[in-house]
């Protein structure tokens, strides 16, 4: 048996443990998913009744994107430890591992680049710190990925620890982003 087998949660313990999460990222604060949020359309004194106020827009965008960017985060890692589970398990074939990491590798380069260049557009500091955070965070998934991969290929005890040392690294900064400590 693989030292992948077991090595994770069962997906059946995923999901009560997703589906009982009551915090997310909101523009890089941490808010409950059930607190009030502001309605963006609503009329704005300074803007003429039934107008929007660009400020709540923006900071309503910017929620909607640290909800989203958290949510990736926390899906991205649950994935690549049900896979690796599946190839520990003999479930998938090395090659199957290899080709989904690949896709988690160019989907999270592109989510990467998107907030590098969101970066240099926000004006806030807490913002701008808050995607640098998210880019660090999604770098490691990258290396996770591809050590599994790695480790789909050679089954080398080097890279099983590559593996398993940022399966352990990348956690608690997702914990940390996401309020679940």
């Amino acid at each position: 048996m693989s030292r992948l087998s077991g090595s994770r949660w069962s997906v059946v313990s995923l999901l009560v443990i997703s589906t009982f999460l009551g915090t997310w990222v909101s523009g890089g604060r941490i808010t409950s998913l059930f607190e009030p949020r502001h309605v963006v359309a609503q009329a704005d004194p300074a803007f003429g009744s039934g107008t929007v106020n660009p400020a709540t827009a923006e900071t309503e965008l910017l929620n909607a994107l640290g909800s989203l960017a958290g949510a990736q985060l926390y899906s991205t890692y649950i994935s690549i430890g049900a896979i690796a589970d599946c190839y520990g398990n003999k479930s998938y074939s090395p090659e199957k591992v290899q080709a989904l990491m690949e896709s988690f590798d160019k989907v999270l380069e592109t989510v990467k680049t998107r907030l590098v260049a969101l970066n240099g557009k926000l004006s806030s500091a807490d913002d701008q710190a808050f995607t640098v955070e998210m880019v660090a965070i999604l770098e490691l998934l990258q290396q996770e990925s591809r050590h599994l991969a790695q480790y789909s290929r050679t089954s080398e005890e080097a890279d099983f620890k590559a593996y398993e040392q940022t399966r352990t690294m990348v956690w608690p900064k997702i914990q940390k982003v996401l309020g679940l400590q």
